[in-house]
């Protein structure tokens, strides 16, 4: 008698876990790469499960957000301090510093949701020492709006969601981005 043979799936759901989980930390501290497709592809594979990617994407992010604060905070120790001198710029610098500081909270925030690269406004929070705290609560906030939204509509239009992504939310994200930048620079340019 014949047993079937059993097949290996072609992606296991750990892989999918781990995976995600990787691209979300190396995203957020120092890698040009988008959380998102990845996002939307695990969810479309288990869309059961979406809650957990989210929160899944939204931990690892935070925590190589908190990965490239340390880059940031490092490099300028070692480089930057020695730039800025060589630049005479130590009385901008340190406007700007007191200005980032002040306004840390929407700062990370808005580097967070938008798809302004997370990965900057967390070199940059550790290059200019913005408060942890505020830098962790704003992270968690604005990576789990991002991702969370991403994951609802991922799970409620399922297949439709990359048309849903590109053509609805195109404008309006560039719209917000350009937006919500232009506010940025006028907050720290003042």
């Amino acid at each position: 008698m014949d047993t079937p043979k059993k097949t290996k799936p072609p992606f296991k759901e750990t892989y999918a876990d781990w995976t995600l989980g990787a691209v979300s930390f190396t995203e957020s501290s120092f890698l040009p790469i988008l959380t998102d497709p990845f996002l939307v592809a695990v969810t479309l594979a288990q869309p059961r499960r979406w809650v957990w990617y989210v929160v899944l994407t939204t931990v690892t992010s935070v925590l190589g957000g908190l990965f490239g604060y340390m880059l940031g905070a490092v490099f300028f120790d070692v480089i930057g301090e020695r730039i800025v001198a060589f630049y005479s710029l130590e009385s901008v610098f340190e406007k700007t510093v007191v200005s980032l500081d002040n306004n840390a909270f929407l700062f990370t925030l808005i580097g967070a949701v938008t798809p302004i690269p997370y990965k900057l406004v967390a070199i940059v929070g550790g290059l200019t020492k913005i408060n942890i705290p505020l830098f962790i609560v704003a992270s968690i906030i604005g990576r789990a709006l991002r991702f969370g939204l991403v994951g609802y509509i991922t799970k409620t239009f399922g297949e439709y969601a990359l048309a849903v992504f590109t053509r609805r939310f195109g404008f309006a994200t560039v719209a917000i981005v350009c937006g919500v930048g232009a506010y940025a620079l006028m907050v720290l340019v003042k």
